[in-house]
This record gives C-alpha cells, structure tokens and sequence, in this order.
C-alpha cells in the first residue's frame, strides 16, 4: 500500500530493520562467536522460507540441526533471535510514533481513535455542544499499575532499548547529515552491545518496596509528560471542530479526568509480604514522588519566568 505523501513508507522501515539486525550481527560475531553467528542465519533465512513455501525436509533438516546443538549453544541462539524481535518491535514502534508525529505536523487527517478524528466524527454527526459536554463531564479513565509476576525484566534492559526507540527515532529526521547518522548509528551499535552483556532477568526476586520503586519509574518517565499531552491535544481537537464562544473560551471544556490506581504495595490478596506498614510507605512515596516532580516543574518554569516586578 502507498503511503500519503509526508509519510514514511514500508521501505523506511524495512531498511532500519536491516540496519538493526547488521548491528546485532556484527555484535553476535564479536561475543558469542562466528559459529553461533551462522546458526542463527540459517535458522533465520530458513524458517522464513518455510513462511513462504513449505517444505517438509527442509524443516526436518532444520529442526535435526536444532535438536543437535548443545544446549549452551541453543541458549545463545534463542537469546540472538529474542534480541532480534525486542529490536524489530523497537523499529516498528518508532516508525509509527514518526508518521504520527508527521501526521500532527503536516495537518493531515490523524488515526482512528485518535482525539481529533474522535471529535471530527462526532461533529460530522451534527452532535450539539450541550450534547458533547455532558458526554465529556462523564469521562473517566483510570489506568492501574500492576506488579505482574511474569515482568521480570530488569529496569537496565528497558532503559536500554527507550535509548534505542529514541536513537532510531532521531534516524528519520530528515535533516541528518552524513556524519550525524554515522555517529548515531555508533551509538546503537554500543548501545545493542551492552543489551546483549546485560542479564535480562533478575537474578534476585525483588521485594515489594522494589516493585514500588519500578512502578514509580514510569510515573517520572512518563505519566507526567503524557498527561498533560493528552489533556492538550483533546482541548485542541475540541476547538478545532466546535470552536470557542464568544468570549475566546472553548465552547466545549474539559474537565480532570484521567485517574492513576496501583495494585503495587497495596494487594492484601495477592501478595502476603503486603503489610499495612508496606502498603502506608508506598502511599507515602507515591506522595513524595508527585511533589517531586511538580518542585522539579516549578524550578524549571523559575527559570523561564524571569519577569522582573519593576515591569
């Protein structure tokens, strides 16, 4: 399918996929060695065959070479192929954040689901303003952090790849130079090769004050740079397609409705080391970690809002 113009193609993707997996090759080559190197590619290319066509020998011939392996050679290869998919998921991931960040910048008509495309049909409904503001003012959505016990991936290993979902996000701009892409792509490069010296799993079962602190880790990282956004782009979609009153203000207001829960420190079923003393310092630190953030923005708008009191 073509894509619209402004937006990144198949191809766009397809090269960074084969950018990332020459990267990861070049490392597999380097610390696990040329053997396991041509494992995987002849897994790889061979499997993918049979994705297009089966053959029953072929397969058998594969899963013959597989069972053959000694089992600390199996453990590199499967390792490779799940680097591999982390980093193709990476790559997809990045190419979609940048066609929608396109999208936002060239005016074009967003996603399905999107907030403006949202409001743009309801207003192509001819749904009156009253209508709309009494459906808005019931809004409420509130997403739950939970502590799954099969999310045993290390906090490491999840800043690692963010570094590569950025770094290959900065690989679409369309004003990089030669020696900025050279530099980037050694910095993913470096930052694959740390990814595969990294244990992925923890070799320690973490308490529950440490599943607090992961859940926080978001909540910095995140939550306090998507909410406002979002709450941004919904007041805008709603100005867009219904406009303001008279007065400059948006005939259709937005009320706080986005909530947080958190099952981390305080499931009493679920998990027995959940104490009341455990459950009063995890309030607490979520408390501390709010303020935190909200000192960090003030101090950070100081420095913007420099007006003096003579004028």
């Amino acid at each position: 399918m073509n894509a619209p113009e402004n937006l990144l193609t198949d191809d766009h993707l397809r090269a960074q996929v084969r950018l990332l997996g020459t990267l990861l090759g070049q490392v597999l080559l380097q610390f696990a060695g040329e053997d396991v190197l041509e494992a995987v590619e002849t897994l790889r290319r061979g499997f993918a065959e049979l994705h297009q066509q089966e053959d029953q020998q072929r397969r058998t011939e594969l899963m013959a070479m597989i069972d053959a392996m000694p089992a600390a050679k199996v453990e590199l290869v499967v390792r490779a192929f799940s680097s591999y998919f982390k980093l193709v998921n990476v790559a997809e991931e990045s190419f979609a954040h940048r066609n929608r960040r396109r999208m936002l910048s060239h005016g074009m008509t967003l996603w399905e689901g999107s907030f403006d495309r949202t409001v743009a049909e309801l207003k192509a409904q001819d749904m009156p303003v009253a209508t709309l503001q009494e459906m808005v003012n019931r809004l409420h959505y509130a997403p739950v952090f939970t502590a799954h016990p099969t999310e045993a991936r290390r906090r490491a290993v999840m800043e690692g790849m963010r570094r590569i979902f950025l770094i290959c996000d900065e690989l679409y701009s369309p004003t990089l130079g030669v020696n900025d892409r050279r530099e980037l792509e050694a910095q993913l490069a470096a930052e694959i090769q740390v990814g595969w010296r990294t244990d992925e799993l923890r070799s320690a079962k973490l308490e529950v004050r440490d599943e607090v602190r992961n859940g926080l880790y978001y909540v910095r990282e995140s939550l306090f740079e998507a909410v406002p956004k979002a709450y941004s782009f919904f007041e805008k979609a709603l100005r867009k397609h219904y406009g303001v009153n008279a007065d400059g203000i948006a005939a259709v207001r937005v009320p706080s409705f986005i909530r947080f829960g958190s099952w981390i420190g305080g499931d009493r079923d679920g998990n027995p080391f959940v104490t009341a003393d455990v459950t009063e310092w995890t309030v607490h630190r979520q408390m501390q970690a709010a303020l935190e953030e909200y000192r960090s923005r003030v101090l950070e708008l100081r420095q913007t809002l420099t007006h003096s009191s003579d004028w």
